[in-house]
């Protein structure tokens, strides 16, 4: 029966297999028996941007290079600010003609190519002409993004998680070590589709011990969760239904 240790003297939280405390303590040499520690770095949407994009990049909202006063290719469009320190790693996708195209990199829409970054300031997608042909076309497409809690500084470095350095759990969230309730984490699909919990993850009851009036201590329940929706190449799907709980838990 998996076990869920809370230990405040040494700051580390975890859910593991076995009789051992060594998952908890030195959880990167344990981890066929570990399920879940505070350590490791989850990387996990912070911000959800969905909206829609003409990919006619002479309509408004695209920002065309000025070549002594002649605007032309190539043209950008910010799909999404960030306001962060570092620039982010995003996922999504982008609906064309009924075909989802993952927005991490580059794909050709008519003559055009279209590339998609982020930067110290947002997410944009930049176009520029595949052939020099004209193009008549105004295609509206609807895109999602997940802007990760991780990315790269102005130097390079990878921007790891922010680290909370304690626990906090209250109604509405919990966080301790890199784990933080308010993003959502990335789940494995056995289809290949990315997807991101769009419900709870951890449910928290903050209670008061009978006898202690001094003392409060936190009950998590952690169960799985059929509640997604894809962000990548798959059919969007979203359930309120959750799964019954794999199993039970032992509070130590």
């Amino acid at each position: 029966m998996p076990t869920l240790d809370l230990h405040g003297a040494i700051n580390k939280y975890a859910v593991y297999n076995g009789a051992s405390d060594a998952p908890l303590t030195d959880p990167m040499n344990n981890l066929g028996n570990l399920l879940w520690h505070s350590d490791l770095p989850y990387i996990g949407a912070q911000q959800t941007v969905i909206g829609t994009l003409n990919l006619d990049p002479t309509t408004s909202g695209w920002v065309g290079t000025n070549y002594s006063g002649t605007i032309s290719y190539p043209y950008t469009y910010t799909l999404a600010t960030h306001g962060l320190a570092f620039t982010p790693y995003f996922l999504g996708y982008i609906e064309v003609s009924g075909v989802k195209l993952p927005l991490n990199g580059s794909f050709v829409y008519g003559y055009n190519i279209y590339n998609v970054h982020s930067d110290e300031t947002g997410i944009k997608i930049v176009v520029d002409y595949g052939a020099l042909l004209s193009f008549a076309y105004n295609v509206v497409c609807p895109f999602s993004l997940r802007i990760l809690n991780a990315g790269t500084d102005a130097g390079g470095g990878t921007v790891s998680p922010a680290l909370y350095n304690g626990f906090e759990a209250t109604t509405d969230r919990l966080r301790c070590g890199y784990f933080d309730t308010n993003n959502r984490y990335v789940i494995k699909d056995v289809a290949g589709d990315i997807r991101f919990h769009t419900g709870n993850t951890i449910d928290v009851q903050i209670l008061q011990p009978k006898y202690r009036s001094a003392t409060c201590r936190a009950t998590c329940i952690i169960f799985k969760s059929d509640a997604y929706i894809a962000s990548a190449l798959g059919a969007n799907s979203q359930s309120t239904a959750f799964a019954v709980p794999a199993y039970a838990l032992t509070i130590k």
